[in-house]
């Protein structure tokens, strides 16, 4: 049954998926059972199905108080006269965080038990709050580095996209940040108070991503927990689910993907009745999707409901201006975490400008952080990065050719080759871009960028 939350008695919904952790509460919140957790400061009770009725009842009894004090920590069990009257599990921790655990029973006029209420006792929540949240967004907006026009113009359309709660698309290259946009997205929303819940759709095998996604119940299959497991989609409730590499999800579980996006509402492993859950989804990919399609690799139905407000990362070839901020960004970070204190000469980082990155940031990241080590304590010159950057900037201009006319006449063949192209294909853009060997978003970024039509 689905939990009924008193509202003026709302919980922090990171310490709700806190208590969803803890074995005993699990075992425990069955269909007649409720829960509360206790701290100095905040008092928070839930009650699913009959047990608020019975809670809020005056016929209810709970025995006696004191088993309920912190102090009775490492009994497994207070009896009084032979009755059970709390069960304790006391000295955990989940995630770092101490907790115990006192499931008192809840007794009807005829003093039979009709359910339990658990107390959770947390340490004081002023204190948990300073934690590292186990599922929350690390980075917003102001994190983002890059001030040119690409850069900051996908910074606004992330801004505007967070105030919507419908379901995104991030398309990229590998490396240029799709999960630093999500995490962005999820902080700047009205969902930010919720869990940001991490799933890489290409990490987990196959066998186990339904359970991971979905959760189980418990003997659903061999070698499922006691208690069952809760999956990644209850997680993120009153939050987000960012679903990375969605491109390599397998197809079969595309079809129970589709179910979930488009009522909100799944099952189990092994359960038997439907779930609902409130969550948005942001989904991520590095994969041409439309292609995938035409394959029989990716379902044409599940691409419409992801492909509602698509956030595309430009490559970092295309915004060679940033990279400048970006060493200085990577610099900060190897001098904290690691106490290099190198500088890159201006060459250096003219040299880095220069290159392609088929990496992309990650790739950037990588080479500052060997051409820290390996220039600890003085300025790093171009000599001191990877020989196949370093050869590139070291390589003469043909003479009589000034660099700007060269880029010119190359954006002038590339412009020239787009448009024949697309007059073989019939103005066909999906197959135009077949014909060139690029993925469809780079030729549309390409069409605006000459504006053909």
């Amino acid at each position: 049954m689905p939990v009924m939350i008193p509202e003026e008695k709302m919980v922090d919904p990171i310490l709700e998926q806190l208590v969803a952790t803890i074995p005993l509460v699990q075992e425990l919140l069955i269909e007649d059972v409720g829960f509360a957790i206790n701290s100095v400061d905040k008092n928070v009770a839930y009650f699913p199905g009959r047990a608020l009725k019975i809670y809020s009842k005056t016929s209810y009894e709970i025995r006696p108080g004191d088993p309920m004090h912190p102090g009775l920590m490492g009994y497994k069990a207070v009896r009084e006269n032979r009755r059970l009257v709390a069960n304790i599990e006391a000295g955990k921790s989940v995630y770092g965080i101490p907790y115990t655990v006192v499931a008192l029973p809840i007794h009807d006029d005829s003093r039979a038990t009709v359910g339990s209420l658990v107390m959770v006792f947390v340490r004081k929540l002023a204190d948990y709050k300073k934690e590292p949240r186990l599922f929350s967004a690390k980075y917003g907006l102001d994190d983002v580095v890059g001030t040119g026009e690409q850069m900051t113009a996908c910074k606004a359309r992330a801004r505007r996209i967070a105030r919507s709660s419908s379901t995104v698309l991030i398309l990229g290259e590998t490396g240029v940040g799709k999960e630093l946009f999500a995490h962005a997205i999820h902080k700047e929303s009205s969902r930010q108070g919720g869990p940001f819940v991490r799933v890489n759709c290409a990490a987990i095998p196959e066998a186990l991503l339904e359970a991971e996604l979905f959760g189980y119940e418990e003997g659903s299959f061999t070698g499922a927990r006691k208690g069952g497991q809760v999956g990644k989609f209850e997680q993120a409730e009153g939050g987000t689910i960012f679903l990375d590499e969605i491109g390599d999800m397998p197809f079969n579980m595309q079809a129970k993907l589709l179910r979930i996006l488009q009522e909100r509402e799944f099952e189990r492993i092994g359960g038997k009745g439907v779930r609902q859950v409130n969550m948005r989804i942001v989904a991520a990919t590095n994969a041409d999707l439309e292609t995938l399609i035409r394959n029989g690799r990716f379902r044409s139905d599940l691409f419409y409901r992801l492909n509602v407000l698509t956030l595309t990362i430009p490559p970092l070839r295309e915004h060679p201006q940033d990279i400048p901020d970006y060493v200085d960004h990577f610099r900060g970070i190897f001098l904290r975490e690691h106490g290099l204190s190198t500088t890159l000469s201006p060459e250096c980082v003219a040299a880095l400008s220069n290159y392609d990155w088929p990496g992309n940031i990650r790739e950037l990241g990588s080479i500052v952080e060997k051409v820290m080590f390996e220039a600890e304590g003085r300025t790093a010159t171009v000599d001191d990065l990877p020989r196949h950057i370093a050869e590139l900037a070291n390589r003469k201009k043909p003479s009589g050719t000034s660099e700007n006319s060269l880029i010119a006449k190359l954006e002038q063949f590339e412009k020239e080759e787009i448009r024949k192209a697309l007059a073989l294909c019939g103005g066909n853009r999906t197959e135009a871009a077949d014909h060139l060997r690029i993925a469809r978003i780079r030729l549309y970024r390409k069409l605006k960028k000459y504006r053909l039509s």
